[in-house]
């Protein structure tokens, strides 16, 4: 409600007020006269001045104040503007309900949802409503849905479609559900029944022009605001990871549209599950800043952050990547340690997986002699060297069940090496069987025999560009473990080979895991491996491709809930499929190198390639706008701005004024009367 004049200047008339004053003050006569000696004139003067000046009737001076007050008052031509919609649901035959179902729709108030008061509101106008008016329900977020085909008089059938409207997870826009509206008017006039919480600050204003359309074409527009009197929410808005101590530090920000101060319990969760706790005190319409030391080592992938809040619980959480922290695991059994660090077999080995620290590569790889293979446990360990190994007997039964249940060995070979014990040890699970020791090229004076570039990419060499694959070729041999003959089949597959058609890298799948056989020296008595540029990015590649992450080497994506997320996968691969939060499969189109979907709900996506290979990790949240429960400008007031005459009551205060200013006047004249008179 506002006051409105119509004649400003009027005000200025104001000063009037003062005139019953002044005649109260210097029209006063005494009425009983007295003689009085002339020595008592100047002792009594001063008494009687005071007495003049002395208002001696009130009650008459404030009717006289009143009356002109009123006359004053009516001359601006005052108007009470109440805020007010001028149509009724019945007015026009014809009613469309537009129903919020956003995000912000989801508030709690009174154990129930701001949506479930919307619906309560619609019903309980359709059952006002006379026999035979039509209607029609519509519903939004970011998308408008028609809930009815056209008008229709079918009560029970808009009470069954009302009845099936849930809260969305989007966020909310009103202009196109007034197009909706406008365009199935037609030109006809109708009742447009607009139920919303009217939440953010430009929800409604971007929709003026529309509304203002749809006035125009008689629209009889009833704003419902649900809104609370004391919006409270509380939501995660960015989580930041940063190297730091141990496993590094995890900031996030959290942000409370409440106009109270509160403390809110929030839970950080890992991807291995891990939650770490912490409490949170935020002001009103802060914003407050927190952060988490990370454990020393914690798997990489998708985490989230909860901070608990019962006002709208569907905002609550946020997903963000989080890189390897420490490493998983990689057991390394160095057959030749060497009398120096330099001439351990594994010396290099161990600086490829981690070359400045365990939490810069994401690796963590466990040196031991073959006495310290003692049980290995898959849950533990992930890929496991046996570098030069003379006798592999004694612990290669845990080695072949560690496969079977997922794990792999790679088996790189030296002067260690007896082909009957490997054969032995190990029988079928080889990829090949050991034959002999062959040398490809004299090492004191011919070059190394070198790699062959792979003739198909994809696989272990799936990550590498054009450029790296051709500095393969810069890794040679000038000795192998030669084997015996084999078929590369559905198990067995020979990565790479030297030219001249000598085996270097070969495959084989057991049960759930794989062996692989390299069949020179990962140090540089067999070949030039470790002393080339490719050695470190080859072996990282090499843990990933059998289940150890080093990192990853998949892409890292962040979406919106209600967008078609497309990731450019950078190649071409046979096959990608798209796994939501639950593991479920998504529906996914594959296009040449790019591979697209719609992320329907929050949480951790990840796409996978051919042989369950991570090709990129989605973290998928909300648009956090929509968080921002409180409200902008509302409908009443926008379509007050838009056409007064239907968003507005006015009552016009001119003729009380001059009623009550008569009325005052005549009890004056009344009360001035019995004075004289007494």
């Amino acid at each position: 409600m506002r006051l409105e004049l119509g004649v400003p200047l009027a005000v200025a008339l104001g000063v009037l007020a003062a005139l019953p004053i002044l005649a109260h003050l210097t029209l006063q006569s005494p009425r009983n006269r007295r003689a009085f000696g002339a020595m008592l004139l100047v002792e009594r003067m001063v008494k009687r001045l005071r007495r003049q000046r002395r208002i001696t009737d009130p009650l008459l001076l404030v009717l006289r104040l009143l009356g002109l007050i009123g006359l004053l008052g009516a001359a601006m031509a005052p108007t009470l503007v109440f805020p007010e919609a001028q149509s009724t649901v019945e007015g026009t035959g014809r009613v469309i309900f537009v129903l919020d179902r956003s995000m912000s729709m989801g508030q709690r108030i009174s154990g129930g949802s701001l949506l479930d008061r919307g619906k309560g509101s619609i019903r309980q106008r359709i059952g006002e409503m006379p026999q035979g008016v039509q209607m029609a329900l519509f519903t939004y977020d970011d998308q408008v849905v028609a809930l009815t085909d056209g008008f229709t008089t079918d009560r029970e059938l808009v009470l069954a479609r009302l009845q099936e409207v849930e809260t969305s997870l989007s966020g909310s826009k009103l202009a196109p559900a007034l197009l909706e509206a406008r365009r199935l008017m037609d030109g006809d006039p109708s009742d447009v029944v607009v139920v919303t919480d009217e939440a953010g600050p430009t929800m409604v204003p971007d929709a003026s022009e529309e509304l203002s359309r749809l006035v125009s074409q008689g629209a009889g527009v009833i704003p419902v605001s649900l809104a609370p009197d004391d919006p409270q929410n509380v939501t995660v808005e960015d989580v930041r990871y940063a190297e730091g101590v141990e496993g590094g530090i995890l900031r996030f920000s959290v942000l409370n549209f409440g106009e109270a101060s509160r403390e809110v319990r929030c839970e950080v969760a890992l991807p291995d599950s891990d939650v770490i706790d912490v409490f949170v005190d935020l002001t009103p319409g802060q914003r407050a800043e927190k952060q988490v030391t990370l454990p020393r080592e914690a798997m990489g992938g998708v985490g989230s952050v909860y901070c608990e809040d019962e006002a709208l619980p569907l905002d609550d959480r946020f997903f963000f990547h989080l890189p390897q922290t420490g490493g998983q695991r990689v057991l390394v059994v160095d057959g030749d340690p060497g009398d120096t660090p330099t001439q351990s077999e594994v010396y290099f080995l161990e600086r490829a997986l981690a070359p400045w620290g365990e939490q810069s590569s994401g690796l963590t790889p466990d040196v031991v002699g073959p006495a310290g293979v003692t049980s290995l446990d898959s849950d533990e360990y992930q890929v496991v060297f046996l570098a030069n190994v003379a006798d592999p007997r004694p612990f290669a039964s845990e080695l072949k069940t560690f496969v079977s249940e997922g794990g792999a060995v790679v088996i790189s070979m030296g002067n260690n090496i007896t082909p009957g014990r490997y054969n032995e040890a190990f029988g079928v699970t080889l990829p090949a069987k050991l034959r002999k020791v062959r040398d490809l090229a004299d090492r004191n004076s011919e070059e190394p025999v070198r790699l062959r570039i792979p003739a198909v990419g994809g696989g272990l060499f799936s990550t590498f560009s054009a450029s790296g694959m051709r500095a393969l070729q810069e890794i040679g041999a000038w000795k192998v473990m030669t084997t015996e003959p084999y078929q590369d089949s559905e198990f067995v597959r020979t990565l790479l080979t030297y030219e001249g058609d000598h085996p270097a890298l070969i495959e084989r799948r057991v049960g759930q895991g794989k062996v692989m056989l390299w069949t020179s020296s990962i140090d540089y008595q067999w070949s030039n491996l470790p002393l080339q540029a490719m050695f470190t990015p080859l072996m990282h590649r090499l843990v990933g491709y059998l289940g150890a992450s080093s990192g990853s080497s998949a892409q890292r994506v962040d979406a919106l809930v209600g967008e078609t997320v497309s990731i450019g996968l950078g190649r071409d691969v046979a096959s990608a499929e798209v796994r939501g939060p639950s593991g479920e499969r998504i529906s996914s189109f594959l296009e040449g190198q790019t591979v697209r979907f719609r992320a329907e709900v929050p949480g951790a996506f990840v796409v996978v390639g051919p042989g369950d290979v991570p090709l990129a990790y989605v973290a998928v949240n909300l648009d956090h706008r929509e968080s921002d429960v409180r409200t902008g400008p509302s409908l009443q007031e926008v379509g007050a701005e838009v056409d007064p005459d239907k968003f507005e009551r006015r009552e016009e205060l001119a003729p009380p004024l001059l009623g009550a200013a008569g009325i005052a006047w005549l009890l004056a004249g009344l009360w001035a009367s019995r004075r004289r008179t007494t």
